[in-house]
């Protein structure tokens, strides 16, 4: 039976495309994730963007794409930076397997992002398709996408590429913290640029 269009967008919002050691990826960043700058910003990343330097190289990325723009709060819908702008590997993970991930996956804004118990994120879209591996989940940790009405958990030991241009959220309803690798795909940013060169997100991006 051929399916209906929203079943077939079902199939495509997460989608394993490889395997991964979750217990490697997390060992390279176990004793880095409880320092006073990351515990604050919530995550460590691995890429960050050209001249940032030392300590905030570490964070560079986390958060709202609209607070590195220098059009924040001037004009919130345009954006002069890209997921993509974020493509220097920190040199700590030089010859890791972190740097073979991002070499296969082609990704930028690579980073681990943590969430805490009994939290979610709220209702939003990126601007990109993203990539990810969970490094410590439960079945209480999962996407959920409204327009769909389809729920997805993320399993240890794989990579998944999560189609987050739709509206989704995440939600850590379990009783331990949450750690995915995040990262961008780096060739599925969904935008246009004016003829000012700035970032016009084909949703506004929240």
């Amino acid at each position: 039976m051929m399916k209906n269009k929203i079943e077939a967008a079902k199939d495509e919002l997460v989608v394993e495309v490889g395997e991964a050691d979750s217990a490697e990826i997390l060992s390279l960043v176990d004793d880095l994730y409880d320092y006073d700058l990351t515990a604050k910003f919530g995550g460590v990343c691995f890429q960050h963007r050209a001249g940032v330097p030392n300590p905030w190289r570490w964070v560079d990325g986390i958060g709202d794409l609209s607070i590195y723009s220098s059009f924040y709060n001037v004009e919130p819908n345009k954006l002069d930076v890209s997921p993509n702008d974020f493509n220097v590997l920190n040199e700590y993970f030089h010859s890791t397997v972190i740097e073979e991930i991002i070499a296969t996956y082609n990704l930028t804004r690579c980073r681990v992002l943590w969430k805490t118990p009994l939290t979610s994120y709220p209702v939003h879209s990126d601007l990109s398709k993203t990539l990810h591996i969970p490094l410590i989940t439960d079945p209480h940790n999962y996407f959920y996408f409204p327009d769909h009405d389809a729920g997805f958990h993320l399993e240890l030991n794989k990579v998944y590429i999560v189609d987050t241009s739709e509206n989704h959220l995440f939600v850590n309803a379990g009783k331990v913290k949450r750690l995915h690798l995040n990262a961008t795909v780096a060739d599925s940013i969904c935008a246009t640029k004016d003829k000012n060169g700035l970032i016009i997100p084909d949703e506004i991006y929240r």
